[in-house]
């Protein structure tokens, strides 16, 4: 059997979907809501923390491209790391993928996150 002390979990909507630590609502989930899903474990001594995007319906047509291009690099950074990967040289290979289509990585995830916030 497998014991898992669990985390806080959060799960804001909408508005709140782009605040790390955003404060519960009695808020209903509609549709175009952007859910970001945060949550985290301990187990025998190890911290585990993952966040999830998720969109009610559908994909808002004004986030396509970051969130294609994110996961796009998520990809190519994926493949690069094995053991003895230096993380300075994936860091510059995603950051040039991203000059490329037109963002730097901060600008991306301003837009990401002002996009959620809208």
């Amino acid at each position: 059997m497998i014991l898992c002390l669990l985390l806080t979990q959060l799960l804001p909507v909408g508005e709140n979907s782009s605040m790390p630590h955003a404060t519960p609502t009695d808020r209903e989930i509609v549709s175009g809501d952007v859910i970001t899903i945060d949550m985290g474990c301990i187990y025998k001594g190890y911290a585990s923390d993952m966040t999830r995007t998720a969109f009610v319906d559908t994909v808002p047509e004004e986030i396509k491209e970051i969130f294609n291009l994110v996961f796009d690099n998520e990809k190519i950074a994926l493949n690069e790391v094995r053991d003895g990967a230096n993380i300075k040289v994936i860091s510059k290979i995603v950051e040039g993928n991203f000059r490329i289509n037109g963002y730097d990585v901060m600008h991306a995830l301003r837009t990401w996150s002002r996009i959620k916030c809208a």
